[in-house]
C-alpha cells in the first residue's frame, strides 16, 4: 500500500481519505505558507500571492509599544490577503491573526545559531471556504450544506463546526432513508434520536459503524462545550471524511467488491 500527500489530504491506494492534520487549525509562517487545496476541489493548491497581503497592528499592541520594555515580537496584528488556485486559478481570500517571533537558523560558518525575526499568520476565515477533505461527487446536497459550513467555522469556532458536522449526520441517515420513528408495543410511535438511527444504518455498513458513533459523539461535545479543541475538531472530520468515501467513492466501493472476491476465493482465481 502507498501513502502520498496531496492537496491537503494522504492518498491511499488512489483514494483521498485521511487528513494532513499539519495544514490546518495552525499557524504557518507567513512566507511558507501550506499547499491548501482549492475550494473547487480541481486538485490545485493555493498559492500566496504576496503583494496583495496588508496588515495592521491591533490597537492593544499599538499601546503597548508606550512600554520601555517594548520588542518587536510583542506585537500583534491583524492580516489579509489573496491565495490563487495553482490549477484553475480560481481566487481565495484568507483574514487572520498575525504575530511575530524571534526564530534560530544554525551558522555553518559560525558553527553558533544565528537569530532571525519571522512573521505567522493563524488563519480565522477563508472565502470561498476551503475543504478540509474532498467530498465526493455523489453525496448528496443536504448532507453537504451542512459540512461546507463545519469546514467554513471550524478556524474561529470548532465547537460550532462539531455541531455542524452533527447535523450533516442526521441529514445523512435521512438521504439514507433510515427510519425516524419506532413503533411502541401499545401502537403508538416515538421519535429515534440519532445514535440509534446510526445503529440502525451501521448494521448494513458494519466498516464504518463505529466511525459515524464516534464523530457522533465528538459532534454531542461541540454541541454542548465552548472549548472543543481543534485536534478532536480534526479528528471529528476525519471519521465523517472515512464514511463518506466508503458510501460515496465509487474507487472505495470497487475496492470493496474485489475485496469481497479475493476473500471468498481465498486469493485464488
Amino acid at each position: 500500500m502507498t501513502l502520498q500527500y496531496n492537496s491537503g489530504v494522504v492518498v491511499e491506494n488512489g483514494c483521498t481519505m485521511y487528513l494532513q492534520r499539519e495544514l490546518w487549525l495552525k499557524k504557518h509562517s507567513q512566507e511558507k505558507l501550506p499547499p491548501w487545496p482549492c475550494p473547487r476541489a480541481c486538485g490545485g493548491t493555493l498559492q500566496a500571492q504576496k503583494k496583495s497581503f496588508a496588515s495592521e497592528s491591533t490597537h492593544e499592541s499599538l499601546q503597548h509599544r508606550d512600554n520601555e520594555r517594548w520588542e518587536l515580537d510583542w506585537d500583534r496584528g491583524v492580516i489579509v490577503g489573496l491565495l490563487l488556485c495553482s490549477r484553475c486559478m480560481e481566487a481565495v481570500a484568507i483574514g487572520g491573526d498575525q504575530t511575530q517571533a524571534y526564530e534560530f537558523d544554525w551558522d555553518q560558518v559560525t558553527n553558533q545559531p544565528s537569530p532571525y525575526f519571522e512573521q505567522f499568520i493563524r488563519p480565522v476565515w477563508f472565502h470561498p471556504p476551503l475543504p478540509f477533505f474532498p467530498v465526493p461527487d455523489d453525496v448528496p446536497e443536504e448532507v453537504r450544506t451542512p459540512l461546507m459550513e463545519a469546514f467554513a467555522t471550524a478556524w474561529v469556532s470548532p465547537s460550532s463546526a462539531a455541531a455542524r458536522i452533527r447535523a450533516a449526520l442526521e441529514t445523512l441517515m435521512d438521504a439514507n432513508k433510515v427510519q425516524r420513528k419506532k413503533r411502541k408495543t401499545n401502537g403508538t410511535y416515538y421519535e429515534l434520536k440519532l445514535h440509534p438511527r446510526l445503529e440502525i444504518f451501521g448494521e448494513k455498513h458494519p466498516k464504518i459503524q463505529e466511525h459515524l458513533l464516534a464523530a457522533k459523539w465528538l459532534g454531542n461535545v461541540g454541541a454542548h462545550e465552548s472549548d472543543l479543541s481543534d485536534d478532536v475538531l480534526l479528528d471529528a472530520f476525519e471519521f465523517v471524511s472515512i464514511v463518506l468515501h466508503h458510501l460515496y467513492d465509487d474507487r472505495v466501493k470497487r475496492a470493496d467488491d474485489r475485496v469481497r472476491v479475493v476473500n471468498k476465493s481465498k486469493g485464488k482465481k
